[in-house]
C-alpha cells in the first residue's frame, strides 16, 4: 500500500466535512479528511527522506505531515533547508514584503535573527 492509500484507509468523512467548511480556501477535492494525531504517528513510521524530496504533495494531509516531518527535524539548518521546498504560499502572498514594505500586523521584519 503507497502513503496515499495508506491515508485514505485513514480517512474520517465527517472530519473531511469539518475540515473543509473550516479552510474554504481549499478544494475540498484536496482534504482527505486524516485526524492530526494519526498524521503524527504516521510521521514516525515512514521514510520522512524519500517523503520530503516527493513534490508537490497533492493533498491537503500530505502538506501537513510534510510539515510535521520538518518540525522534527533537529539539525537547525537542514529544517530551514526543507523549509524551503515545504507548501508554496498562495499568490496573494508571494512578494508581501514589496506589495507591504511596512511589514505583516505587528511583527517588525527588519528586527529578523540571525540565521548564520
Amino acid at each position: 500500500m503507497n502513503l496515499q492509500e495508506e491515508l485514505f484507509s485513514l480517512q474520517d468523512t465527517k472530519y473531511k466535512e469539518f475540515q473543509a467548511r473550516l479552510i474554504p480556501n481549499i478544494d475540498s477535492g484536496r482534504i482527505m479528511g486524516v485526524r492530526l494525531p494519526i498524521l503524527r504517528k504516521l510521521a514516525k513510521k515512514i521514510e520522512a527522506q524519500a517523503f520530503l524530496n516527493e513534490l508537490p504533495k497533492k493533498y491537503f494531509e500530505e502538506d501537513l505531515l510534510q510539515g510535521i516531518i520538518i518540525s522534527n527535524i533537529k539539525d537547525y539548518q537542514s529544517c530551514i533547508e526543507k523549509l524551503e521546498n515545504f507548501v508554496k504560499a498562495e499568490d496573494y502572498h508571494q512578494n508581501y514584503l514589496e506589495k507591504n514594505p511596512n511589514g505583516y500586523c505587528h511583527i517588525d521584519l527588519l528586527d529578523k535573527p540571525n540565521l548564520d
